[in-house]
């Protein structure tokens, strides 16, 4: 059933930044599983999962859980699901040899207030973080509240250290 590409028998594996309840992650990894593609592992990095609410537990709760209950359904094993709070948390596991290395899709999701014009659609430090977290063809996708950029990383011998 699986579909291979860029992320091979492995499984894809998925990070969300700015995540937030996780709907929209959600809903975006069905239509990814959809088109037969195994998620092997999701990274899920918000502020909020520093010290999170009662709300933001439970959220993490019931996505883990339909995570579980899809693979189940498809007879796959389940995704690994990682937490963090910090970008640089998330940056210092997906270094070489980490547990989260080998992001194929980074979702940058980013909503500011209508008077915070400042950040540029994909910032230098949005695209730091495709560079040094995806495989040599991975993709990085910044939604914004007003615009969409998309990234993707040039096909290299090493990854930058």
């Amino acid at each position: 059933r699986s579909s291979y590409g860029l992320w091979g028998a492995g499984g894809l594996r998925y990070s969300s930044v700015g995540c937030g309840e996780l709907l929209f992650d959600a809903m975006l990894l069905e239509r990814i599983r959809a088109a037969g593609v195994l998620v092997s592992q999701i990274c899920l990095i918000d502020a909020d999962f520093q010290e999170p609410t009662p709300p933001v537990r439970q959220a993490l709760r019931e996505f883990a859980d339909w995570q579980r209950a899809t693979a189940l359904m498809s007879r796959e094993d389940p995704a690994e699901i990682l937490v963090f709070g910090h970008v640089q948390d998330y940056i210092d596991a997906s270094s070489l040899g980490g547990r989260a290395a080998g992001c194929h899709i980074c979702v940058h999701l980013e909503t500011l207030a209508a008077d915070d014009r400042s950040q540029s659609s994909c910032s230098a430090e949005c695209r730091s973080l495709g560079a040094k977290a995806l495989v040599a063809g991975g993709i990085l996708a910044h939604l914004g509240s007003d615009s969409v950029a998309a990234w993707r990383r040039r096909a290299q011998a090493a990854r930058p250290s």
